[in-house]
């Protein structure tokens, strides 16, 4: 049985929501490629902190 993951990414989009523009990931957070614009967001740190610990414990032995 998988694991329903879509209520924990609700926050993501493909474009960003101020403006419309593409948007690039970058250490757990999104930002809008619109030089003008200054969204970003930090919905994906979360996800990025148990990844990194589960390759940290999968790593040590």
């Amino acid at each position: 049985m998988k694991k329903d993951n879509s209520k924990e990414f609700k926050h993501c989009t493909a474009f960003c929501p101020k403006c419309g523009a593409d948007l690039y990931y970058l250490d757990g957070e999104c930002y809008c490629k619109n030089s003008n614009c200054n969204w970003s967001c930090g919905g994906c740190t979360r996800a990025k902190e148990l990844i990194e610990d589960k390759i940290e414990k999968e790593m040590s032995f």
